[in-house]
């Protein structure tokens, strides 16, 4: 009787793929990239929000021609931003779900479905109004309040959740942090401070964000100065 006493073959061994591979690492510092740059842009952008609410004077304004060229880079970066961060996200949880330490699988989950927030948002609060899309956005104002401050709040707990995240799991690199904050800090340093206060023309247009907050102006015609 050899064949009953025949050990049965040992199951194959699951081949480990690691959480982030080479090339999702690559991924990992563009999105790095993109949020020190944003993150810098955005202290920017809600300085001169936080003067004008402080000065509550509609007639005035310190959105330069600047703030503009800011608000715009803000739109444009955080549109590119959305791909990557849905395919990393994706891709790392694929790689991550089954590992032994369930406490940062969970904050993983909870810091991917804040990122998303954080898009959600941000794509929520943007208006079209060019060529044959007139006015599309969100319109109601109680809901552009709410989508305003979740936008402006989740990424706060981004970065908690994304410590905890990464407390929980490997040692986080400090050094690699610290060179993209001194990054920011640069970028922000060469930014424009708010300059004088300028009167609001009559006329603008309300092109994207809050409407208490984000608001783009034109002159209506040349005697407007």
């Amino acid at each position: 009787m050899p064949d009953a006493l025949t050990k049965p073959d040992p199951a194959p061994r699951k081949k480990y793929v690691r959480a982030i591979g080479p090339r999702l690492r690559i991924l990992l510092y563009f999105i790095f990239g993109l949020v020190a740059i944003l993150a810098a842009n955005s202290v920017y952008l809600s300085a001169i929000s936080l003067l004008e609410w402080l000065k509550s004077d509609p007639n005035t304004t310190y959105q330069s021609w600047f703030y503009m060229v800011m608000f715009g880079t803000h739109l444009g970066l955080g549109l590119l931003l959305v791909l990557p961060v849905v395919i990393f996200g994706l891709v790392h949880m694929k790689n991550a779900h089954d590992r032994p330490n369930r406490r940062a699988v969970q904050v993983g989950y909870l810091l991917f479905a804040t990122s998303l927030a954080i898009l959600i948002t941000g794509l929520l609060l943007t208006r079209i109004d060019i060529f044959q899309f007139k006015n599309v956005g969100l319109k109601n104002p109680h809901a552009r309040s709410v989508a305003y401050w979740a936008h402006v709040i989740t990424p706060l707990a981004a970065v908690w959740l994304y410590v905890l995240h990464r407390l929980a799991g490997p040692r986080i690199k400090w050094q690699m942090g610290f060179r993209w904050g001194h990054g920011a800090i640069a970028f922000g340093a060469s930014e424009e401070k708010p300059g004088r206060v300028q009167r609001r023309p009559k006329i603008f247009r309300t092109l994207a964000g809050a409407d208490s907050f984000r608001q783009f102006h034109s002159r209506a015609n040349a005697n407007d100065g």
